[in-house]
C-alpha cells in the first residue's frame, strides 16, 4: 500500500493542479467526465461538442489518465480490504441505481440484484432449501441419539404408546400446526 501512495505522490508531483483535481473527479467516478471537466476548468464555452472534445483530450493525457487508475486501483483495494465496507458499497450502489436510473430495465436489473443479495434472499436456490433439510435430518438424528442415550434402549421409528409425541411426528410438523385450530 506504501508503494501505491508513494507512486500517487510522485505522479501528483508532476501535474499541474487542475490536472491532479481531474484525476481525482474521474478515478471517484459518480459524474461523467463533461461535467468533471467544466468543474475543474471552470469551461464557459458555448458548444457541448467543443466541451466534449476538451473533456475527452484532457481525461486522455497519460499523467491524467494514469494518476486517475492508481487511485481507482487504491480504492478498490482499500474495498475490498473491509468486506462489510464493500457489501455497503455495493448495496448503496446498487440501491442508487434502482432510484435513480431512468432506464426501467437497469432499475429491474439493480432491484433483481439487491433481491438475491444476502441481505434480502428472495430468490433462494435450491441447494439452500437442500442444505436445510439435511440440516433438519441430522438435528433429528442427533436429538434421537441423545434421547436413546438418556432413556436407553432403542428408539426406532414408532417406539411409543397411542396418544403421546413422537420423534417423527415432530419431524413430520415441527411447528406444531394443527393443534388448537
Amino acid at each position: 500500500m506504501a508503494k501505491k501512495i508513494d507512486r500517487i505522490a510522485e505522479l501528483e508531483r508532476l501535474m499541474t493542479p487542475k490536472q491532479v483535481k481531474l484525476a481525482r473527479a474521474l478515478a471517484a467516478g459518480g459524474i461523467p467526465k463533461v461535467q468533471a471537466y467544466k468543474q475543474v476548468y471552470g469551461w464557459n464555452g458555448k458548444s457541448a461538442n467543443s466541451a466534449q472534445v476538451a473533456a475527452t483530450r484532457a481525461a486522455g493525457n497519460s499523467k491524467v489518465s494514469l494518476l486517475a487508475s492508481e487511485l481507482r486501483d487504491r480504492d478498490n483495494s482499500l474495498l475490498w480490504a473491509d468486506k462489510e465496507k464493500f457489501r455497503k458499497w455495493l448495496m448503496k450502489g446498487i440501491t442508487d441505481t434502482a432510484s435513480t436510473t431512468e432506464s426501467d430495465i437497469t432499475r429491474l436489473k439493480a432491484l433483481e440484484l439487491a433481491g438475491r443479495t444476502r441481505y434480502a434472499s428472495l430468490f433462494e436456490e435450491p441447494a439452500a432449501n437442500e442444505t436445510t433439510a439435511q440440516t433438519h435430518g441430522a438435528i433429528v438424528d442427533a436429538i434421537r441419539a441423545k434421547l436413546q442415550a438418556l432413556i436407553g434402549g432403542s428408539l426406532a421409528p414408532g417406539d411409543a404408546s397411542p396418544g403421546t409425541l413422537t420423534l417423527e411426528a415432530v419431524a413430520e410438523d415441527p411447528t406444531g400446526a394443527g393443534e388448537g385450530e
